[in-house]
């Protein structure tokens, strides 16, 4: 009979209770020198692990929210630790393919040491568990550490609350000294293959998914089944993420709610159901890919409001057009609203200007006196949106509805040669930066910035000098929006930084947005190019009679200014003012005088303050060793002696690619 092991003939209903009673108050482990006790599965492999895979829907989503954070302490020193270490008992395994199968695979690992009296070590993960062929994608030179995706502590804290302990990986027995094991050619129980080898101390195998009868799911396991899935939560920096996402979606609704698809609909998928829906073994294999492209009906199928955003995860590289296309459209035609990973991504595609947006954010917060804003849409595993995360910057996850429509608009106006569109405009080629600089718009109509009445919008490429309140600004303040003067700008104005009184400008901000998207030159006005023309065109004299004083925006290119606030890098910034200064030659796209102009006048003066705003503090990273060679290069020797004389190579490499960072301040 399936599911009945040599020996055993009919388990009773009592049976069962005894056996259930048994695991919870006694966790039963193989011990070295000792025999097994035989158990008995009530159920064939495949129905236990089907029914493991529904407990993980559930657990997948609980663990995002676990908001308490807890540490564990040890009585031990760190030599009874290594002597104990010594004489541990371990088991090596590995995760394999997606996401959820790897969550899975390390329950099972951590089960099966369990169930043989060994300490499991902490196994490594896989970024990409994209799988083309029948074959287990595994973790052979393709895993990272734990920690890259969850909090490791917390995970060894919730395994130590019943009673297993865990080894990280790095102080763990090399490999050598571990005895491997090809688990996928044991017969039968596989805790009963492995126990033969209870004489070796250090054990070694692959993937342990679905390796195990329903049976080992029960009792005391269930307990470790749930502190294991519940402790994989994750890391800080992907906390923060999940948490700013989860606040956007309930912002959308008016219960303060959402729900979450994952739609398996990548090629990957595909292929994998066309494999799965062929094998020809006596089992019902229609249960693959069903329902993907009508997800819209089942929603409806299930009550699910429309009220209600629905945030659909799919890895859209892998994804075919036409597919999503069809899907995306049924949803919205059914009244859903849909977000997915890409309403949350910002083009951070120069890390060039990385270590600017870091000495904005520095400087902005060692006053104590404005708290830092980032509107983002962007790539939220960037190197620099963690660095913004752990300096107290709160991002604002938005995506303008009408960036597609001025996209439009700029690709049709660009080619009329009336508009005579300067070098300096080309940066209306680019989608991302002309989506960037009319963002702006969008801030009065931000839920959170509702509470404020000004705030300080800046771009990256400035620097705090002096510390900046609201009785900084001269009064009256902005009826609408204040910017600087700079009686060299075509406009006559610096749109770098700008205060902006939102109650007034949240009252005409529609007919602003068509004012925009209406004009017959857009994004070309007759007062400028950009947002700031935009401005001065729609609003007139109320922005022009509200002008900043040149002190919030201070510029190299200008005679040093004692009073100066803030420091806008107009123009050159300091890695291609060093450009300049080996090749003798200002950035192709910007007035050739500008760079000889900076070193004339106030540029030394501000980099004294600025340098040590911009170089990251432990010099670590390669990054941070790149800035303080230029950043210290420009400081100490550029300002002494003239760029003819210069022949240093440039240590940075040649990138040239934009980078949207938008930050907001308020008082």
């Amino acid at each position: 009979m399936p599911g009945l092991r040599k020996g055993y003939h009919r388990r009773t209903p009592e049976v069962r209770e005894e056996e259930r009673e048994s695991k919870r108050f006694t966790r039963k482990r193989i011990s070295p020198g000792s025999e097994k006790n035989r158990r008995i599965s009530g159920a064939g492999e495949s129905a236990g692990a089907f029914y493991f895979r529904g407990l993980v829907t559930v657990a997948l989503l609980a663990c995002f929210y676990l908001a308490w954070r807890g540490g564990t302490g040890s009585d031990f020193t760190s030599v009874e630790l290594e002597e104990d270490r010594q004489h541990q008992m371990t088991l090596k395994f590995e995760v394999c393919n997606g996401m959820s199968n790897q969550r899975l695979s390390v329950v099972y690992g951590i089960i099966l040491a369990s169930e043989l009296g060994r300490v499991p070590v902490i196994p490594g993960v896989i970024l990409s568990g994209v799988q083309w062929s029948s074959k287990a994608t595994e973790a052979v030179d393709k895993s990272v550490h734990m920690e890259e995706l969850y909090d490791v502590e917390y995970f060894k804290y919730t395994l130590d609350s019943v009673g297993i302990e865990v080894l990280d990986s790095r102080d763990a027995p090399p490999n050598t000294s571990c005895t491997y094991v090809d688990i996928s050619k044991l017969q039968g129980d596989v805790v009963e293959g492995l126990a033969v080898h209870r004489s070796v101390n250090h054990l070694s195998i692959g993937c342990p998914l679905f390796r195990l009868d329903g049976l080992y799911f029960e009792g005391n396991n269930d307990h470790i089944l749930w502190a294991t899935l519940n402790g994989m939560r994750p890391n800080t920096h992907l906390d923060k993420i999940v948490s700013a996402i989860t606040k956007k979606l309930k912002s959308e609704s008016p219960d303060n709610r959402f729900n979450f698809v994952h739609l398996r609909i990548e090629d990957d998928w595909v292929l994998h159901c066309i494999r799965w829906s062929h094998i020809r073994d006596g089992h019902i294999r229609n249960n693959c890919n069903n329902n993907s492209d009508t997800i819209d009906e089942v929603l409806r199928s299930l009550n699910v409001k429309i009220t209600d955003p629905v945030y659909i995860a799919s890895y859209w590289d892998h994804v075919d057009e036409l597919t999503e296309q069809v899907i995306m459209n049924r949803m919205a035609a059914a009244g859903y609203k849909v977000f997915t990973s890409r309403d949350f991504k910002m083009h951070f595609e120069n890390p060039k200007w990385d270590y600017m947006v870091k000495a904005a954010v520095r400087s902005a917060t060692r006053h104590h006196s404005i708290k830092p804003f980032c509107v983002f849409f962007g790539n939220m595993s960037s190197p620099i949106f963690h660095w913004l995360a752990d300096n107290g910057v709160t991002f604002i996850f938005h995506r303008p509805t009408w960036a597609e429509d001025l996209w439009g608009k700029a690709q049709i106006n660009k080619h009329r040669s009336h508009l005579n569109l300067s070098e300096e405009e080309s940066i209306y080629s680019s989608f991302s930066s002309l989506q960037n600089d009319f963002i702006r718009m969008d801030l009065p109509v931000l839920p959170e910035l509702e509470q404020f009445i000004y705030v300080l919008y800046t771009q990256p490429d400035v620097f705090f000098q002096k510390k900046v309140t609201l009785s900084s600004f001269s009064i009256p303040l902005p009826e609408v929006i204040g910017m600087v003067t700079d009686p060299s700008s075509p406009s006559g104005v610096d749109g770098s930084v700008s205060l902006i009184n939102l109650p007034a400008a949240r009252k005409s901000y529609t007919l602003f947005k068509d004012f925009v998207l209406s004009h017959p030159d857009c994004p070309r006005f007759d007062k400028g190019p950009g947002v700031v023309g935009a401005y001065l065109e729609f609003y007139g004299d109320s922005v022009t009679k509200d002008l900043l004083d040149k002190k919030f925006a201070a510029k190299p290119t200008d005679p040093i200014n004692p009073a100066a606030a803030v420091v806008h890098f107009y123009g050159p910034k300091p890695h291609e003012y060093w450009d300049y200064i080996q090749s003798g030659v200002c950035p192709g796209h910007m007035d050739s005088t500008f760079c000889p102009r900076g070193l004339d006048n106030s540029l030394c003066n501000y980099m004294k303050i600025w340098h040590g705003l911009a170089v990251e503090v432990d010099g670590d990273s390669q990054d941070a060793r790149l800035e303080d060679i230029v950043l210290t290069w420009i400081t100490m020797a550029t300002c002494l002696t003239s760029a003819g004389h210069n022949t240093v190579r440039s240590p940075l490499p040649r990138r040239r690619r934009h980078m949207s960072f938008h930050m907001v301040v308020h008082e």
